[in-house]
């Protein structure tokens, strides 16, 4: 049976330890007595978290300008689309007498 001498820390810890040291002045590489396993997952974290840009200006970057189609827009322009192509159809079939039939009427 294998039983591991260490308990795992958790993120709070190592938090904690990073707070402390930024409270301290102290960086990372100051430290006395880091273990191993300590150093290579300091060695991978290469961002400052001092100098991250707020979360709000982060986000609004993604946002598209978008056009909403309410369900009584499209239908008004659905019936001006139709009624465009009857009046361009009854002008190819009719011609000129369409016009001189709408001139009588009024």
């Amino acid at each position: 049976m294998n039983v591991k001498s260490e308990e795992p820390k958790d993120q709070a810890d190592e938090l904690r330890q990073l707070f402390q040291e930024i409270e301290d002045g102290q960086s990372t590489e100051q430290r006395v007595g880091n273990k191993n396993s300590e150093q290579e997952s300091e060695a991978k974290r290469d961002i400052d978290i001092l100098n991250l840009p707020p979360r709000k200006e982060i986000h609004s970057k993604d946002s598209r300008t978008s056009l909403k189609l309410s369900g009584p827009l499209i239908r008004l322009l659905f019936v001006i689309f139709i009624l465009i192509v009857g009046l361009a159809g009854a002008y190819y079939i009719w011609g000129n007498e369409l016009w001189v039939l709408i001139q009588n009427l009024s």
